[in-house]
């Protein structure tokens, strides 16, 4: 975090970046701003080499089989996503625990939202929920090993309370991860993760410029996500589509970037969802690579509207069990 009074410096090529896609409201308001490559703080979480594969399954619970283990295989899955789905919710302890003696990382999303779906980002930045911070700093700091917090995903969107708030979002945002490190927590990356897609969403801004406004400032990130899906509608989108607007921007922050949540809908014949993992697998390789991409987490769920699952057919699972083995991952 800088420190009061720092100086802001803005390389010529962050203004001309900025000046091109519009500098994002309130991204200064705290001394802070989006600096180029601006130096990174020692991750608790070092970035791979190769990339990992992640799962994030809503019905994992402690009953749970690991059903996406069985299907891709075990020693294929080195990232999980559990999720806190209030921000004094109890944190996946019986799953964290267990999930990192297998050798995974730990990709935490949480959601600052009451339990009745309040949306709280102005009460947290006001200080009004620290006792709850700093209870969940100290449940953090004592698990004896690193994680990634993804907190407040998806704030460019309507669908989540803490969501379309720019300004106070970013306030939250900051206010979170500065109680985080003034209370001891140093195995913990914090992650901002916006939405690369505008469904369900009225804009008056482009999706690029709607994302960036809401950028905490490269001194409170540690790692940068993106959530996208493979909907087949209005059109179908491959991944270059679905998050290359974001990866043009982002790569020049100088932070490790993650695909935090995706997956594809069956089309409209029965491997064209087959394909599209195929033509994702070649987009990471081939397009996406400089930074590379460092991990990717597949959404194991079916809505009753959208079946990302990776079993959704028999050649979707074909496909991911090549995809999760290709040499791009660990």
């Amino acid at each position: 975090m800088m420190q009061v009074g720092a100086l802001v410096r803005l390389s010529l090529v962050s203004a001309l970046v900025l000046g091109a896609c519009g500098a994002p409201p309130d991204a200064g308001s705290e001394g802070e701003d989006l600096e180029l490559g601006s130096a990174q703080r020692e991750l608790a979480v070092p970035v791979p080499t190769a990339a990992w594969f992640g799962v994030h399954d809503p019905y994992l619970n402690k009953s749970d089989a690991y059903a996406s283990d069985d299907m891709v295989g075990a020693d294929q899955i080195n990232l999980r996503n559990l999720a806190v789905s209030t921000l004094d919710g109890d944190w996946p302890m019986w799953a964290m625990g267990p999930e990192n003696d297998r050798g995974r990382k730990i990709h935490i999303t949480w959601m600052p939202k009451t339990a009745s779906g309040t949306n709280t980002n102005t009460a947290i930045a006001n200080g009004q929920y620290d006792g709850v911070l700093r209870a969940a700093a100290t449940t953090v700091k004592g698990l004896g090993f690193p994680i990634i917090i993804r907190l407040g995903h998806e704030m460019n969107g309507r669908w989540f309370p803490w969501g379309h708030q720019p300004a106070e979002f970013i306030r939250m945002f900051r206010h979170v991860v500065t109680l985080f490190r003034n209370n001891g927590v140093t195995n913990a990356d914090f992650e901002w993760c916006p939405s690369g897609g505008a469904h369900n969403q009225a804009k008056t801004t482009s999706d690029l410029d709607d994302m960036i406004q809401y950028y905490p400032g490269n001194s409170y990130v540690d790692w940068i996500g993106v959530d996208n899906y493979n909907r087949g509608a209005p059109s179908w989108q491959t991944l270059d589509q679905m998050i290359g607007k974001w990866y043009g921007w982002a790569k020049l922050r100088g932070k490790p970037l993650i695909i935090a949540e995706t997956g594809s809908v069956e089309g409209g014949t029965a491997t064209a969802k087959a394909s599209w993992v195929r033509d994702a697998l070649n987009r990471l390789k081939t397009q996406f690579t400089s930074p590379p991409i460092r991990g990717w987490i597949h959404q194991q769920y079916d809505d009753g509207t959208y079946d990302w699952r990776m079993n959704s057919s028999p050649a979707a699972l074909d496909a991911y069990r090549a995809f999760v083995r290709d040499p791009f991952f660990q």
